[in-house]
């Protein structure tokens, strides 16, 4: 379609782009007057059942969810051989994809700030019970307000809801090649894990400018993705704090059990990450980690309980008060220090300074008056 013509009560005003399945324009709402985004599907492709299927499944997917880093859908529109999803129009802003192409990477803190809007978005999407499945740098919009920016999470033309459906193996893969977690690859089950990993591939690209397997074979990069193990991004690039780098590797992991297990549980390790970043770190760990301790604590305990093989432990013995905390100190013998006999030895002591200074300055005085009678 062209500029100018109408989808429903939507006016087409600009074209902003063009895939396989459909284009994006900026519209205008005839009625409401505000300016929205228009993701319209090629009239062509409404007659196949997967694709048309896939499209009304985004909007649903989108329909569910009200968060400030994903992007907020207004309206589905099926006029006749028209079909279109309403969404907000960033203006002030880019995907991330496109910032990494001008830019190649980005400083760690920028990276985990952006990595940390995407992480909540997940984290909102994955308590609804539903997995993206197509994470990736041109899926993330980084609006900027202010000199601030916002990541908003876009495009779940792939989503699934957990324990819903099975796929067909074609349909599994389809999530972009350089972000697939394994078992997406295997066409296995996938779950919120699987948009952990491919959070953590864009995070990695975002640090080092490069995708984790930059091979140029699809059949490579696929058994990449389910077999080879990438060198962590301190090996790429100097400067990479150690925790964060840790984290990336952890996020993609091969095994999804060695991955945060949600969005929300990333988000939580991220924010750590940022602090050290910004020397906000003291080393102390934060209540979600101390909470992790003391459950692993809990479970040993109970088990070697099970087991026979400890006694429970006692419980801890309370540290004895310090000298002037919350009681009085005794002197030898039983004797106590009352405070009367503190204040006399105050006493004492002022006047024997007093003393000692007055008879300094006669001293002086009785020199002076000799100097000046000779």
């Amino acid at each position: 379609m062209e500029t100018g013509s109408r989808v429903g009560k939507y006016a087409l005003e600009e074209k902003l782009g063009e895939g396989g399945n459909g284009q994006v324009f900026a519209a205008r709402d005839t009625v409401l007057g505000r300016r929205v985004a228009l993701k319209l599907l090629h009239g062509q492709l409404i007659t196949d059942a997967t694709v048309a299927g896939r499209f009304r499944q985004e909007a649903q997917a989108m329909a569910q969810l009200s968060h400030p880093n994903v992007v907020v859908m207004h309206d589905f529109v099926a006029d006749g051989p028209r079909w279109a999803i309403v969404m907000e129009l960033v203006e002030r802003g880019e995907t991330l994809g496109t910032i990494l192409k001008r830019e190649g990477r980005m400083a760690p803190a920028r990276a985990v700030r952006i990595a940390m809007g995407v992480a909540s978005a997940l984290g909102h999407a994955h308590a609804r019970g539903i997995v993206h499945r197509d994470v990736k740098p041109a899926n993330v919009l980084v609006l900027r307000d202010h000199g601030r920016e916002t990541a908003k999470l876009t495009d779940f033309g792939i989503a699934r809801v957990m324990h819903g459906e099975r796929r067909t193996g074609a349909q599994l893969t389809l999530g972009t090649l350089w972000y697939i977690a394994p078992e997406q690859a295997q066409s296995s089950g996938v779950d919120a894990r699987a948009d952990i990993y491919s959070l953590g591939a864009s995070l990695y690209e975002a640090l080092t400018g490069r995708v984790v397997f930059p091979y140029d074979n699809v059949a490579r990069v696929l058994a990449a993705h389910i077999g080879e193990t990438a060198p962590a991004p301190s090996q790429l690039v100097a400067g990479i704090p150690p925790r964060l780098d840790a984290l990336v590797m952890r996020c993609i992991a091969k095994n999804p059990d060695e991955r945060p297990a949600n969005g929300d549980a990333l988000r939580a390790l991220l924010e750590d990450c940022l602090a050290e970043i910004e020397g906000h770190g003291t080393g102390i760990p934060s209540t979600r980690a101390v909470s992790e301790m003391q459950a692993s604590i809990d479970a040993a305990r109970a088990s070697a309980q099970g087991a026979g093989s400890i006694r429970p432990l006692p419980p801890p013995i309370a540290p004895a008060p310090l000298p002037g905390m919350g009681q009085t100190p005794r002197a030898p013998g039983g004797s106590g220090v009352t405070e009367d006999s503190g204040r006399l030895g105050l006493y004492i002591g002022i006047g024997t300074l007093v003393v000692v200074v007055g008879a300094c300055l006669i001293g002086s005085l009785l020199f002076v008056v000799s100097l000046v009678l000779r």
